[in-house]
């Protein structure tokens, strides 16, 4: 066997050229000391990055408030609360439909996206008209004016236009109550004003019934008339050869 020869020793002062040939049971080098960026860092970038938000960094506007993170927890204890949480009764028959017809595929057009502070609004909205509509006591709404004013507000001001609509809705139903006196007793009027028509149109249909039979009567007696005088007028001529005839003999 062949003994291999020792690695050369560097002279002092002489420049160490690395080689490019791995070096065998070698500890891996250790990565130079950058700075290293936490996840946050990279959600924040990557949420700059993307083209559907905003280029600008959040304000403080756009910070969760009190009532979206209230809004936000009763939506967990919702979730919570569901014992399948992952299944959706209205989108049984979708995910039915689903696999046998695959679905189209994504549009490169930008979508609107709704923000977790839009579905709050959205969700305390609703929760006001119903505390609208369930008529809270002075008592309660004296409690939520502490707790949460805007809320209370929020009802007041939906209590006042009930309050507004209900009294429109009254002065509409008591005009439309006016208009429909006021046509019964234009009906009642014209009811008695046909009833009396309708009296004068029997008056005059018996007296041209009337007129009919005078006039019927009157035919009969001229045609009695005619036939008269055309007898006389018989008995005339036949009288005149009588005496023409006797005139003659003498």
């Amino acid at each position: 066997m062949e003994k291999s020869d020792p690695p050369p020793v560097p002279k002092p002062g002489a420049t160490i050229i690395p080689s490019s040939d791995p070096i065998p049971n070698a500890d891996p080098i250790p990565s130079s000391s950058f700075h290293r960026r936490s996840r946050s860092d990279d959600m924040s970038m990557f949420m700059f990055m993307d083209p559907l938000s905003s280029a600008a960094p959040p304000s403080s506007d756009d910070l969760p408030s009190d009532d979206d993170l209230f809004s936000s927890f009763i939506d967990v204890d919702s979730l919570t609360s569901n014992p399948n949480p992952f299944q959706n009764p209205s989108l049984s028959s979708n995910s039915v439909s689903g696999a046998a017809n695959p679905p189209p595929p994504p549009s490169s057009r930008p979508r609107h996206r709704h923000s977790n502070s839009v579905d709050a609004g959205c969700a305390m909205y609703a929760g006001d008209i119903m505390d609208a509509k369930k008529a809270m006591p002075p008592e309660k709404l004296s409690e939520l004016w502490n707790i949460d004013p805007k809320r209370a507000k929020r009802i007041l001001a939906n209590r006042q236009s009930a309050a507004r609509s209900k009294e429109r809705k009254a002065r509409y139903i008591q005009e439309l109550e006016r208009k429909v006196q006021s046509l019964q007793t234009e009906a009642t009027t014209l009811s008695a004003q046909l009833t009396l028509y309708q009296r004068d149109t029997n008056g005059l249909a018996n007296e041209n019934t009337e007129l009919k039979l005078r006039l019927q009567a009157m035919e009969q007696q001229a045609q009695l008339r005619n036939a008269l005088n055309e007898a006389l007028r018989k008995e005339v001529e036949r009288m005149k050869m009588e005496t023409g005839e006797i005139s003659d003999a003498f």
